[in-house]
């Protein structure tokens, strides 16, 4: 049994048995070479707060990306004054996607930019997420991801289906999106109108990068997201067939956890998120 585990600050130590799936193996092998890469954020944690807290907090993170980068550059023309302002996070997104470049294709603003920019390019990408996160209501999860590590293992066809599902546990150790760009799902929620076709970029690689969820997904809320992409789908047809996707139904296409570790401890899930509330600080991950 391989047991991944996670070191908060403050003495907490949560412990994950490794699924027996395809998509597991994969992320298993990233795992184990996370140590030649930097964290981005020990801090990536949402949901742990209140709304009022978690919609403070957000808005402000988000507004210091933007005066760092335009303190180099200004190149950024809004300002962000409340997590619900959808169409300024899609602009913003838009500014991460042109001026960082997306998967693997650094645009030249990104290489000639010094580090504190290009850290703060990263964060303005977190920090719309969260944003986004807190909008859509206090649901608490953990993210992880590693700067700089190559996305070069594949999510094949076969993972999607044999490990794809469309609910999770509590405590669940799903993969995370590890493009740069949306999936469908991102699409019908943001209604984003300034994504290109580039932007839009469905799962296709397995990192080492990961999320825990930290609470029960309602069947109504999974059902609301389906109900949506559909809509969606519908409306740019035309948009999505010139890519190839011919079918809504197209697994590449789906609302999908890819899960790939269970929670070990067995602590009263309330006293666990009471733990993590004092604790939103990644010290260490790393394989028992």
């Amino acid at each position: 049994m391989t047991i991944v585990c996670i070191d908060f600050i403050n003495d907490l130590t949560l412990r994950f048995k490794v699924y027996d799936n395809p998509v597991a193996y994969k992320w298993l092998d990233r795992i184990e070479h996370i140590n030649n890469y930097q964290l981005d954020d020990a801090k990536r944690f949402y949901g742990f707060n209140s709304q009022t807290y978690e919609e403070t907090k957000a808005v402000q993170l988000l507004q210091d990306s933007i005066d760092i980068i335009n303190s180099y550059s200004d190149v950024i023309k809004r300002t962000v004054k409340t997590v619900y302002d959808q169409d300024t996070l899609n602009y913003l997104h838009s500014c991460f996607e042109q001026y960082h470049g997306l998967l693997d294709k650094n645009a030249v603003f990104w290489k000639k930019a010094p580090a504190q920019v290009k850290q703060a390019l990263v964060d303005l990408n977190n920090n719309i997420h969260r944003c986004e996160n807190v909008q859509r209501g206090i649901y608490p999860r953990l993210v992880c991801t590693w700067y700089g590590m190559p996305k070069t293992v594949d999510l094949t066809a076969n993972d999607l289906n044999a490990t794809g599902v469309n609910n999770i546990r509590f405590g669940d150790v799903c993969i995370n999106y590890c493009e740069i760009g949306k999936t469908l799902d991102d699409l019908a929620v943001d209604e984003d109108n300034y994504v290109s076709a580039e932007a839009f970029q469905p799962y296709k690689h397995v990192s080492a990068d990961f999320k825990i969820i930290f609470h029960e997904f309602a069947q109504n809320r999974i059902d609301d997201r389906l109900n949506k992409m559909k809509e969606y789908y519908a409306r740019h047809i035309d948009f999505f067939q010139k890519l190839g996707y011919n079918s809504f139904y197209d697994p590449r296409l789906m609302f999908l956890f890819f899960p790939v570790a269970g929670l070990v401890e067995n602590m009263p899930k309330e006293k666990l998120i009471d733990e993590l509330r004092t604790r939103q600080q990644v010290m260490r991950v790393y394989l028992e």
